[in-house]
C-alpha cells in the first residue's frame, strides 16, 4: 500500500472499525436472525442472510481488498492507491453499519444512502486522477495520450478526472433534488 505510516494506521483503524461494527451485530443480534444484504432500486430488500454470515461481508471483503491492495502497492511505486484505499474501505464501513442498522429494523433510505456515497467516492477518485502518473494497474490508455507520450509530450488524465467528477454530481445531485421537493428526508 502506502509508504505513509499514517495512511496505513488510517486503513488498520477503518478495518478495526469494520469488525468492531460486526462484533456489534454478532453481540446484539440473534445469529439466525435474517440481515438485509441487497436492495434494489426502489429501497425494497431482495435478498437476506442469517446475522451469522452477513456480518462477516464487510470485514471479509475489506481484507481481501486490502490483501489487493498491498499486494499491487509492493508491485507498483507511488501514491495513487492511498486515497483509493482510504475511500473503500469507508464504503466497506458504510455498508456495513447500514447491515447493522437494517438488521436492528431501523427505516434507511439506501438508495440514497449509498448513491450518495458512491458519488462521494466517484468525486475523490476524480480529484486525484488527473494528479496520478500512469502506470502498469492504473491509467487510461486512449490513442491520443499516446500519441502524447510518443511525441514527448506529457499526457495527462483530466479526462479520466472530469469523468469521474460529472459521475460523482449525475449520482449525487438527483438525489437531493429529489429529497427537496418531498417533506420526508431520510439519511
Amino acid at each position: 500500500m502506502s509508504t505513509n505510516r499514517i495512511l496505513n494506521r488510517v486503513h488498520a483503524a477503518q478495518v478495526v472499525v469494520i469488525c468492531a461494527i460486526a462484533g456489534l451485530g454478532y453481540l446484539s443480534l440473534d445469529p439466525n436472525q435474517l440481515v438485509p444484504i441487497h436492495w434494489n432500486i426502489w429501497g425494497e430488500v431482495d435478498n437476506r442472510w442469517p446475522a451469522k454470515w452477513a456480518l462477516l461481508i464487510g470485514p471479509v471483503l475489506s481484507l481481501v481488498y486490502l490483501g489487493f491492495a498491498f499486494a499491487i502497492g509492493q508491485r507498483e511505486k507511488g501514491s495513487w492507491l492511498a486515497p483509493l484505499t482510504t475511500s473503500m474501505l469507508a464504503l466497506f464501513v458504510l455498508l456495513e453499519t447500514i447491515m447493522l442498522l437494517t438488521g436492528h429494523d431501523v427505516a434507511l433510505n439506501v438508495p440514497r444512502i449509498t448513491t450518495m456515497a458512491v458519488g462521494l467516492l466517484l468525486a475523490v477518485v476524480g480529484n486525484y486522477l488527473p494528479k496520478s502518473q500512469p502506470n502498469k494497474i492504473f491509467g487510461i490508455r486512449l490513442l491520443g495520450r499516446l500519441i502524447m507520450r510518443a511525441s514527448g509530450r506529457k499526457p495527462t488524465y483530466l479526462l479520466g478526472g472530469f469523468s469521474c467528477w460529472l459521475g460523482s454530481d449525475a449520482s449525487c445531485l438527483p438525489r437531493f433534488l429529489k429529497s427537496q421537493r418531498r417533506s420526508t428526508f431520510y439519511f
